[in-house]
């Protein structure tokens, strides 16, 4: 937990935000074994088939959204070991990973848009992969993944801080950054509890540093330090998280806890982001991404 926060007092706070989370539900076994799997140099579409088959729920859901209009392919996939073959074990993977821990942190609350939510949240994905494919980056469901599971600390506060959620949005309402008023509140603000039950989960870093550090990067270019400690293809999904969730958000598609949806018809990224679209205007990539989205949506039926 050290690692996620900045001093001891604040890290005091957070065990103590830590401690009301009771019952998080812990990661699916399956979801490990097929990280294992994935990473092995002996792994066969076979094998990766066989520990995702334990899961009967998770393979049907990931069957399903394989023949959804989310891929579109041309015949139906009838197997896992063919949806596997066909998409790679990386993309199973990923795809795995996100079924799992948008059924893990369901929100029923009178106070919490969860709807709202989770098409931010695709939106932010698709935008993510999107801008990952222009730039030529081979994970690209691993970049979808990372941008769909970037606020997750917001399903944190929303599903075990029901009263506080009440009082943090009504601060927004009155001008206050969600980040300020969940930090006024709680005391500490989504990104960090998202950092954190990325550690509990053990998820890797690529999905870990975007869901700390999206909001930072939006706002200063990442640091000379920051580019040693990650990986040169974490630092890239950052980068895209951070310009996709700056993409989703000028166009209206913005969470039900960050304030009322407004459209900015004058938007223009920071500079040290507009590389992200890597020489595509951004008129062009708004316009492509919402005939995007639209596909993308089958996503959330499953």
């Amino acid at each position: 937990m050290s690692s996620l926060v900045s001093n001891p007092a604040a890290e005091e706070k957070l065990k103590r935000v830590v401690q009301r989370i009771y019952d998080l539900p812990s990661f699916p076994d399956v979801i490990q074994k097929l990280q294992e799997e994935a990473e092995s140099p002996k792994s066969t579409a076979k094998k990766m088939a066989a520990v995702m088959e334990k899961d009967q729920g998770l393979s049907a859901k990931v069957l399903k959204l394989v023949n959804s209009a989310f891929y579109s392919f041309s015949k139906p996939v009838s197997s896992l070991q063919h949806a596997i073959t066909l998409l790679g074990y990386n993309s199973i993977r990923s795809l795995a990973m996100s079924v799992s821990v948008r059924s893990a942190l369901n929100v029923d609350s009178d106070c919490f848009n969860a709807d709202k939510f989770w098409d931010h949240a695709l939106g932010v994905a698709t935008a993510t992969r999107q801008l990952a494919e222009l730039g030529r980056f081979p994970l690209k469901e691993d970049a979808f993944t990372a941008g769909l599971l970037h606020d997750v600390g917001i399903l944190l506060i929303a599903k075990y801080f029901s009263e506080e959620v009440e009082t943090i949005g009504a601060k927004v309402a009155e001008g206050t950054s969600l980040q300020t008023a969940e930090e006024e509140v709680l005391g500490v603000d989504h990104f960090v509890l998202g950092g954190w039950l990325a550690e509990q989960w053990r998820l890797p870093p690529m999905l870990q540093v975007p869901m700390l550090r999206h909001r930072s990067v939006q706002a200063a270019p990442i640091s000379s330090e920051d580019r040693e400690q990650y990986p040169a293809d974490v630092a890239d999904v950052l980068q895209f998280v951070a310009t996709a969730d700056l993409i989703v958000d000028s166009i209206g598609m913005n969470h039900s806890l960050d304030g009322p949806s407004q459209m900015n018809t004058s938007f223009d990224l920071p500079e040290h982001l507009v590389a992200c679209c890597s020489g595509t205007p951004v008129p062009e990539v708004i316009t492509e991404f919402r005939e995007r989205f639209e596909a993308s949506r089958a996503f959330l039926a499953v």
